[in-house]
């Protein structure tokens, strides 16, 4: 019995013992680098990087610092799962974490600080992230994009208690309809749809915004500096990127579409002091238009394996150190409007055989090449007919199978965007008998843009009619800026002249019943135009004799006619007030509430 008793204790110390061991394991050391297989708790400041070797292990940093010398790793996993790196401060590394190859880890409560990359994360997936701070790395976080990704590659648990120098990051997992935050730091787009992002200042990170498999977005007026890629685009579609300012981004690429990143259109961004201006690489039917490609080190346009219409339109391609555009088996993509001025060369075009498109016909012309030493002495489709047309009387040629027909000989200056307002007209009724001195018109922007910074002076209904004034010089008639449809979105409130309106409706439109679409137009300050149309209905008949006034003769002429279609009446009257065909009771209707009314004057 004591034997027994005696094997009991002994086999309980041992145990013991193991487990002491297994819970304060030192990690193996060797060439400057902790590598670590087993549970382990900082107790100290640790002043080599760490290298992950073991899966399903917790690593807490418990609040104490790995410290680099501005190389290597701070910890590495590669192929590792289930590892938890938590409550540690991460300084001076090239990379602060590295996940290569890994999933199912939890990354939680760390601080990166003063790495090149904060967060590396490449061909992993189904990582969680928490409440991870990350700030003065030149490069935040930054999401590997290779060929041939899979959308799994890209799904990983990153909410925004994570930050980039003190502001959320949103990496969105199959998301629709909703607004970026404009708080945010980074951005992800994985397998969403209809996402605006807009007005965001973008800085310090792999990639100013990605989006990887997502369709339907808007990325619009923001500012993406410092960046690896300022905006990458992976196997996306019908995305549209316009009016961002995309500068100065460390030896990347302003924007990057690869994989097959279809119909996207890019336009009106400065796109400067990048290594790659845009790249598109195996993608089709995508429009960059508006673009200010500048001063980057390498391309300003590269496309590696895009052919089938890419658009490359109205783009300034300027100062590139290496080439324009560089062209790498691709063809069948378009080049027209966009001025090539002082780059290294214009265009390289790297493989032979390929034909593309650098015009868009006569005579809407081609390209502008600061290096043409062409003419513009004739005119015409086939530059034979004497006289200037502002297109050069020579092809510009860049090889055998690509050369610009109808090279511009000024630069081309692009017609400003066009923003959709919503507007109101009131009353949605015009009527001979009104009294009104005023048509009213409210004008609300899209997000994005502000009512305030409308120049009121530059506003036309119908391209024709300017906001009513007072006084000369012209004071506007009142204005106000309110929320008339109560939708919280701030409105533009004008005024038109009702009697001018009028009388263009039914003398110059030649509308006396029915409804009639107005368009209302103008300019922002910054030159931005914005359109908008509202549909009011026009009650004018009445004068069957038109002579100019609603009376008793045009009831005559009514019951003169009465159950008739307008081409069985006699040629000088039109009893058919409501213009639905028939001269019937609807009509005298008409003649009713507009007795006794004046048709407007000519205008």
């Amino acid at each position: 019995m004591r034997k027994k008793a005696f094997s009991g204790i002994m086999l309980t110390l041992l145990l013991t013992s193991m487990l002491t061991l297994a819970f304060n394991i030192q990690p193996a050391k060797a060439s400057g680098t902790i590598y670590i297989t087993s549970d382990y708790t900082f107790t100290h400041n640790i002043y080599e990087p760490i290298v992950v070797l073991a899966d399903n292990i917790v690593i807490d940093g418990n609040g104490y610092t790995l410290q680099g010398t501005g190389s290597g790793t701070g910890i590495e996993l590669n192929y590792r799962h289930y590892v938890t790196i938590k409550n540690m401060r991460i300084k001076a590394f090239e990379y602060g974490i590295w996940l290569g190859n890994s999933s199912n880890n939890n990354i939680f409560g760390n601080n990166m600080t003063n790495n090149y990359n904060g967060i590396w994360l490449g061909n992993s997936s189904d990582n969680t992230f928490r409440n991870n701070s990350m700030v003065n790395n030149k490069l935040n976080i930054k999401v590997f994009s290779g060929s041939g990704l899979p959308l799994s590659d890209y799904v990983n648990d990153v909410d925004a208690s994570n930050t980039v120098d003190g502001k959320p990051v949103y990496y969105l997992i199959n998301k629709q309809e909703m607004t970026i935050p404009l708080d945010a730091g980074y951005v992800a787009l994985i397998n969403c749809t209809n996402i605006t992002v807009q007005n965001l200042n973008l800085t310090n990170n792999g990639q100013g915004a990605l989006l990887a498999y997502t369709t339907n977005s808007t990325i619009t007026k923001n500012s993406i500096s410092k960046n690896f890629y300022g905006i990458l685009l992976y196997w996306s579609s019908n995305n549209s990127i316009s009016w961002n300012n995309i500068t100065n981004n460390y030896d990347g690429e302003g924007v990057r579409l690869s994989g097959y990143s279809n119909h996207n259109a890019i336009s009106r961004n400065a796109i400067t002091n990048s290594y790659h201006g845009i790249v598109l690489w195996s993608s089709s039917n995508n429009t960059i238009s508006g673009n200010n490609i500048t001063n980057n080190n390498n391309f300003g346009v590269h496309l590696w394996s895009s052919s089938n219409y890419n658009t490359i339109s109205g783009n300034n391609i300027t100062a590139n150190n290496d080439e324009g555009v560089y062209l790498h088996s691709s063809f069948s993509n378009r080049f027209y409007h966009n001025n090539f001025v002082d780059n290294t060369p214009q265009v390289n075009i790297a493989t032979s055989g390929f034909a593309n498109f650098w015009d868009d016909g006569y005579p809407s012309g081609g390209n502008y090449w600061s290096d043409y030493n062409g003419a513009d002495s004739y005119s015409g489709p086939g530059q034979n007919q004497l006289g200037s047309d502002g297109i050069g009387d020579t092809p510009y040629v860049m090889d055998g199978d690509n050369q610009d027909n109808y090279p511009l000989m000024n630069p081309w200056t692009p017609a400003p965007p066009t923003v959709v307002a919503t507007v109101n007209v009131v009353p949605n009724t015009l009527n001979l008998k009104s009294n009104g001195e005023w048509t009213t018109c409210y004008i609300e922007l899209p997000e994005g843009y502000n009512v305030s910074a409308i120049d009121i002076y530059s506003i036309r209904l119908s391209d024709t009619f300017p906001v009513s004034f007072l006084s000369n010089p012209p004071v506007p008639v009142p204005t106000e800026i309110g929320d008339y449809d109560n939708d919280t979105i701030p409105d533009l409130m004008v005024k038109f002249n009702r009697t001018a309106l009028t009388s263009h409706i039914y003398h110059t439109l030649g509308i006396e019943y029915g409804n009639v679409t107005l368009t209302i137009t103008g300019n922002l300050t910054d030159g931005t135009r914005f359109e908008g149309k509202d549909t009011v209905k026009v009650k004018f008949g009445g004068d069957a004799d038109m002579n100019g006034l609603v009376e008793l003769d045009d009831f005559d002429i009514w019951q003169d006619n009465f159950g008739k279609k307008p081409n069985k009446c006699p040629p000088d009257v039109y009893p058919d007030f409501n213009n639905d065909g028939l001269v019937d009771m609807l009509d005298f209707f008409v003649w009713r509430e507009n007795f006794g009314a004046t048709v407007p004057p000519q205008p």
